[in-house]
């Protein structure tokens, strides 16, 4: 979606307006960004199908570890999540938590570290003390249709963004309306970085957040 004007855009045009080399760079809208990496995902849902079952799988150039509740976790959510989050991160170990306590609603934490330099399986364990090259949390609700971002981070260039479009077409094939989280007022590179992916708008604010949404 485009970016809507509201009391926070001209101080957000500012603080872009103060670092021409952010300004320059073109903003391409967040659906245009979907589609380009929606039509050659590395893994596919198809290709996560067969391993709804697996705690540990290979697949594409990543392994993969799944903590998960099968008895409610659906397979097209988990196809979903396996083809969209790790088809962004290559030749790495993807530790996904799926927390699914009840059916049309979950939490989702999923990181990513550099994978060992071992042919035998790995797990989380063996990662421990190990700061994850990218990882995002968010929680769902299809009820009333909406995710909540809590939490990304990457220390790969370019990695964030990828997420964040991931992100994006996991919730559109949710269906979902809507996407939510907050941003810390005083942090402006998360201001900028959300701006520059058009990645929502502050739609309101307390004192030290900013609340931004993105409409699907």
């Amino acid at each position: 979606m485009a970016f809507h004007l509201c009391p926070l855009a001209p101080e957000i045009q500012t603080l872009f307006k103060n670092n021409p080399k952010g300004f320059a760079r073109k903003r391409i809208p967040i659906a245009e960004r979907a589609l380009r990496q929606r039509l050659n995902p590395a893994i596919t849902s198809p290709m996560a199908s067969p391993y709804f079952h697996n705690t540990n799988f290979a697949l594409g150039t990543n392994q993969f570890e799944v903590t998960a509740n099968r008895n409610v976790l659906t397979r097209d959510l988990f196809k979903l999540t396996v083809s969209h989050f790790g088809s962004v991160f290559d030749s790495s170990f993807v530790h996904m938590l799926l927390h699914n306590p009840f059916p049309g609603a979950g939490t989702f934490v999923i990181k990513a570290f550099q994978p060992l330099n071992s042919p035998r399986s790995v797990t989380l364990s063996d990662f421990s003390g190990k700061n994850p090259i990218g990882n995002i949390d968010f929680n769902f609700n299809t009820i009333n249709q909406t995710l909540f971002l809590s939490d990304i981070n990457s220390d790969t260039k370019g990695l964030g963004g990828r997420l964040l479009v991931s992100l994006y077409n996991f919730a559109v094939d949710l269906r979902a309306s809507e996407i939510n989280f907050s941003v810390w007022g005083d942090n402006m590179n998360a201001r900028q970085f959300y701006f520059h992916m058009d990645f929502g708008r502050p739609v309101s604010i307390i004192p030290d957040t900013e609340y931004w949404e993105l409409e699907i």
